[in-house]
């Protein structure tokens, strides 16, 4: 059974996501993978925007974020580590510049465009079952921020 990848945007706009939907593309493109979902919260309470995620049951999770959302999406992400234990990777306007504010909850960060990198990370992914330093190493992905060495 292919692994689910849930991607998430702390709030649904006026129109879909780009961003998300890009990297969703991107992977059915390139990846031949279709187990995606997106989710664009419209319940803004963190303990509610955590049940949508449990619901969904993902392996692992993207989430994308702009500066004044960080401190709420890194709360969030801390929830689902501790309750779900799934690796985390997270993209967008705050962490591409300041890679150094990754929480060690939050496993990877993709900096700047984002949808070869997580090709790059989905293929060691879905090739393990898991994502390691070394895998990072041997696909030679680019583009990212690490926390700690395995996850």
């Amino acid at each position: 059974m292919s692994k689910k990848l849930l991607l998430f945007a702390k709030e649904k706009g006026v129109f879909p996501h780009l961003g998300l939907g890009y990297i969703a593309s991107y992977l059915r493109k390139y990846l031949n993978y279709y187990n995606i979902s997106i989710e664009e919260a419209t319940p803004q309470i963190l303990e509610d925007q955590f049940n949508l995620i449990q619901n969904h049951k993902p392996d692992i999770i993207g989430f994308t974020c702009v500066t004044a959302e960080y401190n709420h999406i890194s709360k969030l992400a801390q929830m689902v580590k501790e309750e779900m234990g799934i690796p985390i990777i997270i993209g967008g306007h705050h962490i591409s510049p300041l890679p150094h504010t990754l929480p060690k909850h939050i496993d990877i960060a993709i900096l700047g465009e984002g949808e070869e990198t997580i090709r790059e990370l989905m293929q060691a992914y879905l090739n393990r079952g898991r994502i390691e330093i070394q895998d990072l190493e041997k696909y030679r992905v680019s583009g990212i921020a690490l926390f700690r060495d395995s996850y």
